[in-house]
């Protein structure tokens, strides 16, 4: 069965639609379905009346049709709360410090420098290295036999001989050597959150943080005040 809202239908059984306003443009609703059933066995053929098999098909199309529409509409909702929730808690990781999958750090000019590498096994050579922007070496830190999971390390923000560096971004690489092979190791830096973006369409958050840049939510790999 092809369910139409033509107005001529309409017409011919003796119906009237409902105002525009209390409807979308060619929307038939469940009361509609129901009168033009009941009209469409009043003016059945005799001689050829619909089987219960074809009525009880109509109505079981029309049910499924009416009930994908309430369920999207649940969907609908659920997702509009979901995001407002997400929007909530969003707000307060602004101006936490997290811990974050990147090779670029960032110096204030007084504070360390704070981040960490996640050894994937027991090392005898782990070695930390801080360079500038045209990719000079200003630190190197040797920090030999460490075990498997988190190892923290921290940069003053001096370079070798001593003298302080400006505030700004410095790269920052970890390796060491792994099954025989040296290995460049996930550099994580510790920044401030300044911002959280909430992207379009439920796509997720986007972390703004200061001196690094953006980060999603599973770049973030340890949350602290």
């Amino acid at each position: 069965m092809t369910i139409s809202s033509d107005i001529g239908i309409y017409e011919d059984l003796g119906l009237t639609q409902r105002p525009a306003e209390d409807r979308s443009e060619g929307e038939l609703l469940q009361e509609d379905f129901l009168t033009l059933m009941t009209a469409q066995l009043q003016n059945q053929d005799p001689f050829e009346p619909m089987d219960n098999g074809e009525f009880l098909s109509q109505m079981a199309e029309f049910g499924t049709l009416d009930g994908i529409g309430n369920l999207e509409s649940s969907f609908e909702d659920l997702a509009a709360s979901l995001y407002s929730n997400q929007a909530l808690e969003a707000s307060t990781m602004v101006g936490k410090n997290v811990l974050v999958a990147n090779d670029e750090g960032y110096f204030d000019g007084t504070n360390a420098m704070e981040g960490a590498v996640d050894l994937p096994s027991s090392v005898t050579d782990l070695t930390v290295t801080i360079t500038g922007e045209s990719g000079q070496i200003i630190r190197q830190y040797d920090m030999g036999i460490q075990p498997t999971g988190m190892v923290e390390f921290s940069w003053d923000g001096m370079d070798s001989n001593g003298n302080m560096m400006p505030a700004g971004s410095y790269h920052v690489t970890t390796e060491a050597t792994i099954n025989g092979s040296n290995t460049a190791l996930e550099t994580l830096v510790e920044g401030v959150v300044e911002s959280v973006t909430l992207n379009a369409g439920g796509a997720g958050l986007t972390f703004n943080i200061k001196g690094i840049g953006e980060a999603t939510f599973d770049d973030i790999k340890q949350i602290s005040t």
